[in-house]
């Protein structure tokens, strides 16, 4: 079966459509440690950031670096992660 990208079909327990899978494993797997590492005594924050369109223009990367400079984020405070499978 062929369905449109640019909207969401569910099927059964399925959906069906551009960006329905990616990232989301990776995603879900880094928040599911987010109380952990509240827990951990650490001697600063840590901060989840995501972004989007890492496939085409990578349109959300540049968006998020401002972003974090605009907060005061220096380069050392951060880890910039992808899909490593692309």
């Amino acid at each position: 079966m062929v369905y449109d990208p640019f909207k969401a079909t569910i099927k059964g327990d399925k959906l069906y459509g551009r960006g329905s899978c990616d990232m989301k494993g990776f995603i879900a797997c880094t928040l599911a440690f987010a109380p952990i590492f509240s827990k951990s005594n650490l001697d600063r924050d840590i901060n989840f950031s995501f972004t989007f369109d890492e496939e085409t223009a990578c349109i959300g990367a540049p968006l998020l670096i401002k972003e974090l400079k605009e907060r005061g984020f220096k380069k050392r405070e951060y880890v910039l992660w992808g899909n490593l499978q692309i």
